[in-house]
């Protein structure tokens, strides 16, 4: 028999309430000034990862501690899922909140791929095609007509060209052939042994019958 359960008790709302104020104090203490110029900004970000993280982390515990500090108020009152429903009311706090979580996220990005320092971050805003994105949108432009495809196929064959130019032993060699031989004539028995034909084999695997557990 189910029984109807709250939410969130209504003696722990302001409890929550208090600690989401807390939070969000918190958050703002964290989270740095950002000039209008967008150089600045990165420049900023650059100089303060540490405390936009904790901004973020900050921002994201609020949002579900007053979404459950709601419904323990509202005296929410489930019959089964109690659990699940908590679950689903901080996903749609964090979710809430997810805009500042993007700029953080940016602003994160773009100081680690130029390489996490304010000058280098500065420079990528006044330079883009110092950046190794910018560099592989001018390799495929110069060589390879802007094909992406041909880009990667080239990297891989060089890829490939380096690592057959490394030294091999050869007593590794024999040894890996030795063990594809082996893994060749485990195969072929396999095959040989098997009796049920492929029309039939495939007819049982896509049967909806298989899909029972």
């Amino acid at each position: 028999m189910n029984r109807s359960e709250p939410l969130v008790g209504r003696s722990n709302a302001s409890l929550l309430f208090a600690a989401a104020g807390v939070g969000l104090l918190v958050a703002q203490g964290l989270s740095p000034a950002y000039p209008d110029d967008t150089a600045r900004q990165v420049a900023v970000a650059a100089a303060h990862r540490g405390a936009e993280t904790g901004a973020v982390v900050a921002f994201l515990v609020a949002g579900a501690l007053l979404s459950l500090a709601i419904c323990g108020a509202s005296g929410l009152v489930l019959r089964r899922g109690r659990a699940l429903a908590r679950v689903g009311v901080v996903l749609t706090a964090i979710g809430a909140l997810w805009p500042v979580i993007g700029r953080a996220g940016f602003t994160a990005t773009l100081v680690a791929v130029t390489g996490g320092d304010r000058a280098s971050a500065v420079a990528a805003i006044h330079d883009p095609a110092a950046t190794p994105s910018a560099r592989v949108l001018d390799a495929m432009a110069s060589d390879y007509e802007n094909s992406y495809v041909r880009f990667v196929l080239a990297q891989s064959a060089a890829h490939r060209e380096t690592v057959l130019a490394l030294p091999f032993a050869a007593d590794l060699a024999a040894h890996f052939a030795q063990l594809a031989a082996e893994s060749l004539a485990e195969q072929r028995a396999i095959e040989a042994a098997d009796t049920l034909p492929f029309d039939t084999f495939l007819e049982r695997y896509l049967s909806p019958a298989s899909l029972n557990v």
